[in-house]
């Protein structure tokens, strides 16, 4: 089965947008466990409200819907990225958000796993980057 022009351009689409906020992020920006939890949650609320909004729209709005869960998806890995440098690990793990079932398990993780770095701590991983 051959993939259309539009299938293969959504696919790089996804890949990019869980890519491109691993070198994009700040360095030293960290996320709590609460904040984290509730920004994605909303994100997730939003995506449902906008998809529930503009699908009946016709095509004109099934592409604004999908423009629209792009940017939330690149929020949404980008805060993820942020999490993992709150819990010390490295940020290429948000690229296990992008399989399924799997970035739903690792999603879950990140939610409960309690932060690694305390205030000074920043400073010191600073001097060993």
């Amino acid at each position: 089965m051959a993939l259309s022009y539009w299938q293969i351009a959504a696919l790089a689409a996804y890949l990019l947008i869980h890519v491109i906020p691993i070198f994009a992020a700040d360095r030293f920006a960290l996320m709590p466990r609460q904040a984290y939890a509730l920004r994605t949650i909303g994100l997730l609320a939003l995506a449902i409200a906008l998809a529930w909004l503009l699908l009946p729209l016709g095509q004109a709005g099934t592409v604004a819907a999908v423009v629209a869960c792009f940017a939330i998806l690149f929020l949404f890995v980008l805060w993820s990225v942020h999490r993992l440098q709150d819990c010390a690990w490295p940020r290429w793990l948000c690229l296990l958000l992008a399989i399924p079932l799997v970035g739903l398990v690792f999603w879950l993780v990140l939610l409960a796993k309690p932060s690694a770095l305390g205030p000074g701590d920043i400073e010191i991983r600073a001097i060993f980057d």
